[in-house]
């Protein structure tokens, strides 16, 4: 006698329309996950990514994606800023130590010309002064680097609520 897989309805009497696999059925499972997607967590491209470091821009893609979230990383303010207008990313992170202040005019530029959506603020300065100029500029928040990586995620859920897909 051959071994039934798990998985395998042949020996069910189901109706054509009803038989696992159908186009209809897949069609519903792909709607109930897209409902789940857009109202549950992360989707497509949602956070962009500004960083000069090559080590930081690396290491918080690769938390971002781990976590979840789909990533845009770029490490040009003008290349970030037609991305904004193209496609209206969930959330911003950007390294405010990007030369020429960049990070700070790339903010000014979002503000001015984009769809609201939060911008967090990265830093390597560690005092009071910058995170109490970037939060007077706009800045929904700033994570100092070096940061631990649950300092950060913890940053974007409390943001990410807030935050609607933009279509």
């Amino acid at each position: 006698m051959e071994k039934e897989e798990a998985g395998d309805f042949r020996d069910l009497d189901l109706p054509k329309d009803h038989v696992p696999g159908s186009l209809h059925q897949l069609e519903g499972i792909v709607e109930v996950l897209e409902q789940y997607r857009t109202t549950m967590g992360p989707s497509r491209e949602e956070i962009l990514f500004i960083e000069g470091n090559e080590h930081y821009r690396d290491l918080i893609h690769r938390v971002l994606v781990y976590k979840g979230y789909d990533v845009e990383t770029m490490t040009d303010d003008q290349q970030a800023y037609a991305y904004c207008l193209d496609c209206r990313p969930r959330m911003v992170l950007i390294d405010l130590d990007l030369p020429r202040k960049a990070g700070w005019q790339l903010l000014k530029k979002i503000q001015q010309k984009c769809d609201p959506m939060p911008v967090i603020a990265l830093t390597s300065r560690d005092d009071a002064t910058i995170h109490q100029e970037a939060c007077s500029a706009g800045f929904v928040d700033v994570v100092t680097k070096p940061f631990v990586p649950a300092q950060l995620m913890s940053t974007i859920r409390k943001h990410w609520k807030n935050t609607k897909k933009q279509t």
